[in-house]
């Protein structure tokens, strides 16, 4: 399966932008449901948790990866 993956190059990126806006939409939504459980409720705080944690997460994300392709 690797070596048939090896032979498209342009989706390596997009798949490692796909792997970190769900770890950072995991880790926001833990993130929040952590500090605003109580206060909120589980639910609200878990969507803005994973809202914000998303916003973040995704042009860090795809700067990191310029960043990379620009060094190679």
């Amino acid at each position: 399966m690797i070596e048939g993956l090896s032979a498209y190059p342009f989706i390596w990126p997009l798949a490692l932008l796909a792997i970190g806006t769900v770890a950072s939409l995991i880790g926001g939504a833990l993130s929040g449901y952590t500090i605003a459980g109580r206060d909120l409720g589980a639910e609200v705080s878990t969507q803005i948790g994973g809202l914000f944690g998303m916003l973040s997460g995704i042009p860090g994300i795809a700067l990191a990866l310029l960043i990379l392709a620009l060094m190679a």
